[in-house]
């Protein structure tokens, strides 16, 4: 036992009232070292602050209590952890899907990132449906509480449909359906001939929409 303090005498807690915080620090530390007295609090102990407010009666407590190990937390230098890219395919089947590129928390949730797709779109949060895609395959719809650190992991691709609500679904039993539209576009090529041929040049792209079960 490094502890030189033999005999430990009882010290009750120290109240602050309205001191000074050094004046009760003090008192603090100096009953601490009544009862602990050794090379490994001369070098390794600490005294933090901790401040508590009661939420019901909004009582302040203010203690200073001692520590060995202090918890901090790590900052986050990746750059790519605070990068998200993502696909917009807008309801209008007119509009091509476009890139879009946001800089995230790490504790950003997909209710977060919809409110960030709302400022630069402008569509009402209630019409955004998320999902994850591999291959061009829906794997997943994420809910609003679905964390982006969780998809970031996955690596798979993130896409935002714009779906219009039609009122309010919580009343109402609807289904997602995704629906592949391909987009034929004729081009004419040259022949060894002179004339011209035609040729199709089709591009798919999905839509997603909610059929109504109710």
């Amino acid at each position: 036992d490094l502890n030189r303090i033999k005999k430990k005498p009882y010290i009750p807690p120290v109240k602050a009232g309205s001191r000074p915080d050094s004046v009760v620090a003090d008192e603090a530390w100096s009953n601490y070292l009544k009862r602990n007295n050794s090379l490994i609090v001369d070098l390794m102990i600490g005294q933090y602050k901790s401040t508590i407010v009661c939420p019901n009666c909004e009582r302040l407590s203010i203690t200073f209590d001692p520590f060995m190990f202090l918890s901090v937390p790590i900052p986050i230098n990746d750059e790519e952890s605070s990068k998200l890219t993502l696909t917009f395919v807008f309801y209008d089947a007119r509009i091509l899907p476009q890139k879009m590129f946001f800089s995230i928390h790490p504790n950003y949730t997909i209710c977060d990132l919809k409110r960030d797709i709302y400022e630069k779109v402008e569509i009402g949060t209630n019409d955004l449906t998320l999902v994850t895609m591999e291959n061009n395959v829906i794997t997943e719809y994420l809910t609003d509480e679905d964390m982006i650190s969780k998809i970031k992991r996955s690596r798979v691709e993130l896409v935002v449909y714009e779906v219009p609500s039609f009122g309010s679904r919580q009343r109402r039993k609807f289904w997602p359906i995704e629906v592949c539209i391909s987009q034929v576009k004729p081009k004419r090529s040259p022949t060894r001939g002179g004339t011209a041929t035609a040729e199709d040049d089709s591009v798919s792209l999905s839509r997603l929409v909610y059929l109504d079960m109710s």
